[in-house]
């Protein structure tokens, strides 16, 4: 396992497109524990342009020759969730999958074979259960809501779209109050 005196974690981050671009790369840099080693992407202009420093790389094969790069974010198309993962978990690097997972269940389960095999860390990014939507119905269905129907207000809810702040988490202050006024 890794010495957690080692420093950050380095990141190698396959596909820059809208999940690349608005969601994994900023929390990748607002995180100390975290550092953006390589992108592999087809536009290294569009890369540069958020950060000139970070190394830009044409495929994903590249990227998993980087020594440097532990883990890997897949946020390519959904149909080369598996693929990518695969090839990752074979490099032996950690891999966190932009949801969907896979579009199989067969695919899903291999890759939870793989990561096993390979004593990997396999995750799906999950960045929505911290939306003011997702909390407030996740505490409205415990004990102490029960027989009520949550409602929320649109100053609660998240966007994909918003990036963090240095050093933030991106996620939103909590969930809203449960009331009768609306059905699920």
């Amino acid at each position: 396992m890794r010495d957690a005196g080692a420093g950050p974690i380095g990141v190698g981050l396959v596909g820059y497109g809208l999940a690349g671009s608005f969601l994994h790369a900023p929390l990748i840099g607002a995180e100390p524990r975290l550092r953006l080693h390589a992108v592999a992407s087809r536009h290294p202009e569009k890369v540069h342009r958020d950060d000139p420093a970070v190394r830009v790389v044409a495929t994903p094969a590249a990227l998993l020759e980087d020594p440097a790069v532990e883990l890997v974010v897949v946020a390519a198309p959904n149909e080369l969730h598996h693929q990518l993962a695969g090839g990752a978990l074979r490099a032996g690097r950690h891999v966190v999958v932009d949801k969907p997972f896979v579009t199989s269940l067969s695919e899903a389960d291999e890759l939870i074979r793989l990561a096993e095999r390979e004593d990997r860390l396999l995750s799906v990014f999950h960045n929505r259960r911290w939306d003011g939507d997702y909390l407030t119905v996740r505490h409205c269905v415990r004990p102490a809501c029960s027989g009520t129907s949550p409602s929320t207000s649109p100053a609660t809810t998240g966007s994909p779209r918003t990036r963090p702040a240095a050093g933030g988490s991106g996620k939103s202050s909590g969930p809203a109050s449960c009331t009768t006024s609306a059905p699920i």
